[in-house]
């Protein structure tokens, strides 16, 4: 693949073609199930919903790969507006790791989006783990962040904040879009529709904020998080946090704002491990900015995937044990997953252990 750096656009994909006996195609409804179990394999967060709003937002723009007519790999690509697109939920069944197909899912998805002239910049969220590919595929990291997880702690609701609504999307978007750099109303239309009970608003003359959250395999994803002071977020976060007590909660905050980490440690939250946003083409993406806590979710650009080990010791030591009550944990999350509503046509959840309730709160 060809660097992009300079062409102007997202830059040519080239190279990267499927390995013998690999075959890529378009997405079907009918997979769900197949990328369902990969996704579980990789300890994502990720449900069967998200993957429907995924394939609702791009439905000749995510792929699998197939072998014998198995699924074994997947990507998506989400366009907000005409020049920014995002690749996520790039999964390989681990039989199949270092055997180019990968490469391949991440190739076939640049080359689709070249197809679409005015995209300018393509880019995703990476682990350090996935960040040599996509450095070899011409990205560059354009800023760190790091997954934060928790048990809710109970938190009163704070005064100021209400219930977000669709009415409020046009003003949402317009306090969003300078600390995303791109209009995504489609995507937070779509995020407050699936759970309306998780959207909240700090009203002033103006929004002073919105915050987000939804349910996720292993435990509720909060974010995005915008707002115009650390104040204003704390009280945002707490709104969130409020219904959730005894859940596990885990979400994605920029590293250059100090105050995130700040309200997220005062609230009980503990740091994993680190995400790198990356970009190829043209320089579209601000840095983050005093208004920005939380991202949408890695696999959509506002999650991120984590890696397969699971040790004794989580990735600070230690003292995140303190934080979290792993019996609680594993209640919390098996209770999620029972009652997560279903997308027609997929699988029932399955059980959570103890093992996978653990990675996927701190992401190990």
């Amino acid at each position: 693949m060809r660097d992009a750096t300079g062409t102007g656009r997202a830059g040519a994909a080239g190279g990267a073609l499927p390995p013998p006996g690999i075959a890529l195609r378009v997405m079907e409804r009918a997979d769900i199930d197949a990328a369902e179990r990969l996704r579980e394999a990789a300890g994502w967060n990720q449900t069967p919903a998200d993957w429907a709003r995924l394939r609702a937002w791009a439905p000749r723009g995510c792929f699998v790969a197939e072998v014998g007519g198995r699924v074994v790999g997947t990507v998506t690509t989400t366009r907000h507006g005409p020049r920014l697109a995002w690749i996520g939920m790039l999964l390989v069944d681990r039989a199949l790791r270092r055997h180019g197909v990968g490469g391949a899912l991440l190739g076939h998805a640049l080359r689709h989006l070249d197809r679409a002239d005015a995209i300018r910049t393509v880019a995703l969220d990476a682990t350090p783990l996935g960040r040599p590919l996509y450095e070899r595929a011409g990205f560059a990291a354009v800023w760190p962040m790091r997954r934060w997880a928790a048990v809710a702690p109970p938190v009163a609701r704070p005064p100021g904040v209400r219930p977000a609504r669709a009415a409020d999307l046009a003003a949402l978007a317009a306090l969003d879009r300078p600390v995303f750099g791109a209009d995504r109303r489609r995507v937070l239309r779509a995020l407050l529709a699936a759970h309306p009970a998780g959207g909240f608003v700090l009203d002033g003359p103006e929004p002073r904020g919105y915050v987000l959250s939804r349910p996720g395999a292993g435990g509720w994803y909060v974010g995005p998080l915008v707002a115009t002071s650390a104040a204003a977020a704390q009280r945002l976060l707490r709104a969130a946090l409020h219904p959730l007590p005894g859940e596990p909660v885990i979400l994605d905050a920029p590293d250059p704002n100090p105050a995130a980490a700040a309200l997220l440690d005062a609230l009980g939250f503990a740091p994993q491990r680190p995400l790198f946003r990356m970009r190829r083409g043209a320089a579209t993406l601000p840095d983050p900015t005093p208004r920005h806590f939380a991202i949408a979710g890695p696999e959509i650009g506002s999650g991120a995937p984590r890696s397969s080990r699971c040790r004794g010791t989580p990735p600070d030591g230690g003292r995140g044990w303190a934080r979290v009550d792993a019996t609680r944990c594993l209640e919390a999350s098996s209770r999620a997953m029972a009652s997560r509503p279903r997308v027609a046509g997929t699988s029932a959840p399955r059980p959570v252990s103890f093992e996978n309730c653990i990675r996927r709160l701190f992401s190990l």
